[in-house]
């Protein structure tokens, strides 16, 4: 059985991909989930995914490597 251990923000590299579980926002809601895909750019507040999806960055959020 593969092991879960999330990655430090700080490990990330825009343009890789990356299994993400934590809080999207979109517009003015708010909903949890996961999805795996290529990281466009972070900001200070968000992850934002090669889709347009936006991850907020606080204690919900997880960051793995991809299965």
């Amino acid at each position: 059985m593969l092991e879960k251990t999330p990655i430090a923000l700080s490990d990330i590299i825009p343009g890789l991909r990356y299994r993400f579980e934590g809080d999207l926002q979109n517009g003015d809601f708010v909903t949890h989930e996961e999805v795996t895909r290529k990281i466009a750019f972070i900001t200070k507040k968000h992850i934002v995914l090669e889709c347009g999806r936006k991850f907020i960055i606080n204690d919900n959020l997880k960051i793995y490597h991809p299965l």
